[in-house]
């Protein structure tokens, strides 16, 4: 998926955030079930790479299933002024996704329309 299609699309939210010190580009997705991570970003951010005792399968967004065993775990990441703790899959795409269990568990709400993050004032 190209910047284009992002910004045509009503479903994602592009945004920045920072992780493990670096500015990185990523999608707000409510309908992906866990944060992906690409292989050349785990790279170009020196994240250490653990093998889960698991595999996982994945829809694509083209339809292609993907298998990983691959996860970084415990990443420091910021948004605005607040820190998050995350775990991120592993898979040969091009682009940092957080999605639904990321939202969730840090109590984010989306703003499809607008196309902005909200963050619950008091946890």
């Amino acid at each position: 998926m190209n910047g284009t299609e992002v910004v045509r699309s009503q479903d994602l939210i592009q945004g920045k955030c920072i992780i493990n010190g670096h500015l990185v580009n990523v999608l707000y997705d409510s309908g992906a079930t866990y944060p992906f991570i690409s292989h050349n970003c785990v790279k170009c951010l020196k994240l250490p790479i653990f093998l889960l005792p698991y595999n996982l399968s994945m829809s694509s967004p083209i339809n292609v299933s993907v298998i990983t065993s691959l996860a970084c775990t415990n990443c420091h990441s910021s948004i605005g002024n607040r820190n998050f703790s995350i775990n991120l899959i592993c898979l040969p795409f091009s682009l940092i996704v957080l999605g639904m269990d990321w939202l969730s568990s840090d109590h984010v709400l989306l703003n499809c329309h607008d196309k902005t993050l909200f963050f619950e004032s008091h946890r």
